[in-house]
């Protein structure tokens, strides 16, 4: 299924509204990414191992990963705030839909009530 028939199919409560926006939180949150630390459960050279892994990982990682890793989180924060924005925009432009729906649901009343009056 696609992300759009997803969304279709999700109910715009105030519940899934307050999900979302938890959900965006946490986002936010956990938008940097982080380098796992190495750990070894080996007993007597555990310690050795994980010393050279992080050796190895220094070499293999400073030059070449690390850059791609700030660039993604850059762009992971980036996203998480657009989706925020959406979000608010989605929010305000479903206030001004039950707006016109109430509008709209007035003026049909009152188009009834004419023509039952025979204006």
């Amino acid at each position: 299924k696609s992300l759009r028939n997803l969304q279709a199919d999700l109910p715009q409560t105030e519940e899934a509204q307050s999900l979302t926006h938890e959900t965006l939180l946490d986002l936010m949150m956990m938008h940097q990414l982080e380098e796992p630390p190495f750990t070894s459960e080996t007993p007597v050279i555990g310690s050795w191992i994980v010393r050279l892994r992080e050796l190895w990982n220094w070499m293999s990682t400073k030059w070449y990963v690390r850059p791609i890793m700030r660039q993604q989180s850059t762009i992971n924060g980036q996203i998480v705030l657009m989706l925020m924005e959406l979000e608010t925009i989605q929010k305000d432009q479903q206030e001004t839909i039950a707006h016109l729906e109430k509008k709209v649901a007035h003026l049909e009343s009152v188009i009834v009530s004419r023509k039952l009056s025979g204006k």
